[in-house]
This record gives C-alpha cells, sequence and structure tokens, in this order.
C-alpha cells in the first residue's frame, strides 16, 4: 500500500502512451497559454521505462491525462475518447489530482455499472477545447493548498474504493469462480 504522495508546488505532468490519441497538441496549447498567465511547469513524459515514467508522475501537482480521439487508422473510428486510462490511474493513486476529458456518454454507463460509487470519482472533468482546459489548469493552481489536498485526498479514496486489490479482488474472484 502506496501512501499519498501529493505535494503542493506548480507542476503539470502529462505522459501519453500515443500523444495523438492523448490530445497531447491540445494540452500542449492550454498549458501554454495557462504559463502565460500563472507559474506553471510541465513535463512531458515520453519515451522512458514505465519505473521512470511513474518515478517523474509521482512528482506531479496535477497530471493530465487526456482529451484525445480514437485513431481513424487503427480503431475505424476518430471518436472521442471520453475516459481516462490507466495512466491516470497510476497518477491518482498517488494521490495526484487527475484531469482528463470523461464524456457524458461515459460518465452515464459508468454510473448504470458503478451505482453511488460514481459519485466518487475524482477525476477532474476538462471540456474538449484549448481555452477550456486552460481554464480548468487555471483553476486547480489558483486554489488554496488546502483545497487542492482536499482534491488530493479524494483522488486517492476514489483509487481505494474502485481501483485497489481489496476492491477488484472479490469481483475477479466471482468470475473465476463463475467459470471454475
Amino acid at each position: 500500500n502506496i501512501p499519498n504522495q501529493w505535494q503542493p508546488g506548480n507542476l503539470l505532468c502529462h505522459s501519453p502512451s500515443n500523444a495523438k490519441r492523448h490530445g497531447t497538441k491540445v494540452i500542449q496549447k492550454a498549458v501554454e497559454l495557462a504559463q502565460s498567465q500563472s507559474d506553471i511547469d510541465f513535463d512531458l513524459i515520453q519515451g522512458l521505462s514505465h519505473q521512470e515514467c511513474l518515478e517523474r508522475k509521482r512528482r506531479a501537482t496535477l497530471f493530465f491525462d487526456r482529451v484525445g480521439r480514437e485513431l481513424r487508422e487503427t480503431y475505424g473510428t476518430s471518436e472521442v475518447i471520453g475516459w481516462h486510462g490507466n495512466s491516470a490511474i497510476e497518477a491518482a493513486a498517488y494521490g495526484i489530482p487527475t484531469m482528463s476529458h470523461l464524456a457524458d456518454w461515459a460518465i452515464d454507463a459508468a454510473r448504470e455499472s458503478l451505482g453511488s460509487l460514481m459519485d466518487y470519482n475524482a477525476v477532474i472533468n476538462v471540456g474538449l477545447e484549448v481555452k477550456e482546459i486552460r481554464d480548468r489548469i487555471l483553476w486547480f493552481f489558483n486554489l488554496p493548498e488546502e483545497e487542492q489536498q482536499v482534491l488530493s485526498n479524494q483522488t486517492r479514496t476514489w483509487i481505494e474504493m474502485l481501483h485497489s486489490y481489496k476492491a477488484t479482488g472479490p469481483a475477479l474472484a466471482g468470475v473465476y469462480d463463475s467459470i471454475i
């Protein structure tokens, strides 16, 4: 069990497995706009081992996951992804407040599947446009440190409730038991 690692600061991290699919160019434009208004450092984490990626990610004050689209050439569609990925879960496990675009249809499907657990979803939802993203980044970094800490604690609690071994183990055991 890794304790909450969040520390106050001004570091925004983003570690796309596929920059095009994660909307990295849009995120970079939004960060540049935010940096013109606030002292924000940006760490684009790419081309590293998984361990190095985690080490850099755990230093983040805020983690940005994705605002991307599926790749038509790979997946046959260019639909908005509309949900967070594994990288967001890794950052959130450290207690790092995490942003991603969460589409309405995905939120509805998650609420149908998870019920009241979705009330604890701590991923900070962002729009798809550069200015919307900039505004959410600035919103976070303009929060008092105490409120950022509350978001960090909520993020960590959400991970423990939904993605920890204690949360997923019994469900997986039920699946295994049903097929054995």
